[in-house]
């Protein structure tokens, strides 16, 4: 009896050192594991706990309360200084993308079109644009010459990547490299996280061979090519597969935890943002449906009384 229970008993007992050494390996693994993982994405924008703005509704049928200004700087120059208006976490982010590219290449500044109103609305010539959460920027461009060059306005560009502006004949090009340095910044941070980049798709291409010749991580190469390019939502042929944002990227962001459940997302729901939203808006979609389906079904009042009486 004593040596079976000592048999019984020692086993587990024996095997607590190992147990206890595995699992201090994995956590010494997990632990390099969290530095590794904190160290293959920038931090993002530091966002303010607190933040008054409040972003309403869809992007296309929304509202901006208490929103932001984008201020021009070294780092911004704006197209249209009626329109800079955002919420905290679409003006943060620019603004640190913007001092990314340049950290990077120095002497880049962004060129930022329409965001918003002061509070939000309708915004021609724009279906969006509406609650804070979309922005145009202009693309870095280079000349004749392949120098970075600074551009008042935006410009249109060709399948080659060249175009040139109605003022002048002088022929830029996309910037591979600068324009890399945006979308990865963009796309590589959690801190507000982007629905999506809009841009035709040949410029696309151009971004993801950059990407693949800087040897970028392949998840951020996964991000971009899922969130990056033209929307295939509306259209036919070849404005449906190639695009219509040919002179700037249209950036759109997440509604935050602070805005709901007043802002409204709408798809895509990419698995890599840890939202609800997508969850929330789908049962809250769905409750809607039901509660229109019901009221239809309801008769109208006096109707039962005169069917009957027929």
């Amino acid at each position: 009896m004593a040596a079976n229970a000592r048999s019984a008993y020692a086993g587990p007992l024996f095997r607590w050192p190992t147990t206890i050494a595995l699992a201090l390996a994995g956590v010494a693994i997990a632990g390099i594991l969290v530095r590794v993982e904190g160290q293959r994405m920038p931090a993002g924008p530091a966002i303010a706990t607190e933040t008054r703005s409040r972003s309403i509704g869809y992007t296309n049928r929304g509202r901006l309360l208490n929103s932001v200004e984008l201020e021009p700087s070294d780092l911004i120059r704006l197209k249209n200084p009626n329109a800079n208006y955002g919420t905290q976490e679409m003006v943060d982010l620019i603004r640190w993308a913007a001092r990314e590219v340049e950290r990077h290449h120095p002497g880049s500044s962004l060129l930022v079109g329409d965001i918003s109103r002061t509070r939000g609305g309708r915004l021609r010539p724009h279906r969006s644009h509406r609650a804070g959460r979309d922005a145009d920027i202009g693309f870095y461009l280079t000349d004749e010459e392949g120098a970075p060059a600074t551009v008042p306005r935006f410009v249109r560009l060709a399948r080659t990547g060249k175009g040139t502006t109605h003022r002048d004949e002088t022929v830029y090009e996309f910037d591979d490299v600068r324009n890399w340095a945006f979308v990865s910044a963009l796309m590589g941070q959690d801190a507000v996280p982007v629905q999506y980049i809009m841009a035709i798709a040949p410029l696309k291409t151009r971004l993801m061979e950059e990407g693949r010749r800087q040897n970028a991580p392949q998840w951020l190469l996964d991000r971009v090519e899922q969130a990056v390019g033209p929307r295939h939502t509306r259209g036919r042929g070849r404005r449906r597969s190639y695009g219509t944002h040919d002179s700037h990227f249209h950036i759109r962001i997440y509604c935050t935890g602070e805005d709901r459940p007043r802002c409204r997302d709408q798809p895509p729901f990419w698995p890599w943002v840890n939202y609800p939203a997508a969850e929330d808006d789908s049962a809250s979609r769905m409750r809607r449906r039901r509660s229109r389906a019901r009221r239809r079904m309801r008769p109208r009042r006096g109707m039962r009384g005169s069917s009957m009486r027929r």
